[in-house]
């Protein structure tokens, strides 16, 4: 199977440029493709630029490179939308993606990205229909579920849709690059008792995960399952980790009235486009617990050797580094 052809969508990405990279050291024959060029400038000799709300231009690259596994990641995922049309990305582009995947006789496995957002925080969902967004990007990633459940009965491969949860490590942008940046130059502040305990992955774990779905084809549908760690923690414990392995001062804590007053603050620049690094809703996030049982997550299929913590945060620490040497 390590010779199978695997197109990755959105591989220009965060979690794409990590998949990428995990491919080329399986030994598969790889097309990344997304709007974007790759973050990675050794990945341009195994990409091309296609947008997938073009059904002519997808269709093309699929019939030309007869993928066997793909994995599709493409998506716009920040949560500065503010109406479903913002995010065709997630919606137009799979509708397309899913016409394309039928009509593709190659096609051996997929795994479709989805997001944990399509639920609120706290909301663990029972079903793979039971939705409760709060963000219009939530909201999208609702939508592009509902498109794939239009088109399965139609699906002749296996396919599972995967939601990541609170995915970091080297390639992220915000916010868990600006939340290792705060630990490491003394701007994060322990919340105490009131920190959320959440599940997180590091990224090489998550790649790991939806590789280890598509080489057994592995046909677990609209799960739901999740991409991450089995052990959650808290953001304080966290920060006391990486201090720790930066072999930095450990965070101090601050008192609660003044991260919410901090907040409050924030949101009223937010009124002006002003840029704060503490809102309500970023301080809501850090005190609403997002734990994921574990039976739904898919840590339990993973094939590979699982990245600890330590090792997460060491080579996060690493790619850091090597990223501020290359400016």
């Amino acid at each position: 199977m390590n010779k199978a052809r695997i197109l990755i969508t959105g591989g220009s990405g965060f979690i794409g440029t990590n998949a990428v990279d995990r491919a080329l050291v399986l030994g598969f024959d790889i097309l990344s493709i997304d709007v974007r060029q790759p973050k990675n400038l050794n990945h341009s000799q195994i990409f091309k630029q296609v947008d997938l709300k073009n059904l002519d231009a997808l269709k093309k690259v699929f019939q030309q490179f007869k993928p066997n596994l793909v994995l599709h990641l493409a998506a716009r995922t920040d949560l500065g939308g503010s109406k479903l049309q913002d995010y065709e990305d997630n919606v137009h582009a799979v509708r397309n993606l899913c016409r394309v995947l039928i009509d593709t006789p190659s096609v051996e496995s997929v795994v479709f990205a989805s997001s944990m957002l399509v639920c609120s925080a706290g909301d663990m969902p029972k079903y793979s229909d039971h939705y409760s967004p709060s963000t219009v990007y939530g909201e999208s990633k609702v939508e592009m579920e509902n498109i794939i459940r239009e088109f399965c009965d139609d699906f002749p491969f296996a396919w599972t849709t995967v939601r990541p949860t609170s995915i970091w490590g080297p390639w992220f942008e915000e916010p868990y690059k600006n939340f290792f940046y705060r630990v490491m130059n003394g701007s994060y502040f322990l919340i105490g008792e009131r920190a959320s305990v959440k599940t997180y992955g590091y990224v090489g774990n998550a790649v790991n995960q939806m590789f280890s779905c598509l080489v057994a084809g592995v046909n677990f549908g609209l799960g739901p399952k999740y991409l991450g760690d089995s052990l959650p923690m808290s953001a304080d414990d966290w920060a006391i980790k990486i201090s720790s392995v930066a072999g930095v001062k450990m965070p101090s804590s601050l008192p609660w009235w003044v991260l919410s007053s901090a907040a409050v603050v924030g949101d009223l620049l937010a009124i002006f486009s002003i840029k704060f690094p503490m809102t309500t809703f970023r301080l809501n996030n850090m005190t609403t617990d997002n734990v994921i049982e574990p039976e739904m997550l898919l840590e339990l299929e993973n094939i590979y050797s699982p990245v600890s913590l330590q090792e997460g945060i060491a080579e996060t620490l690493a790619w850091l580094k090597f990223m501020k040497l290359g400016q």
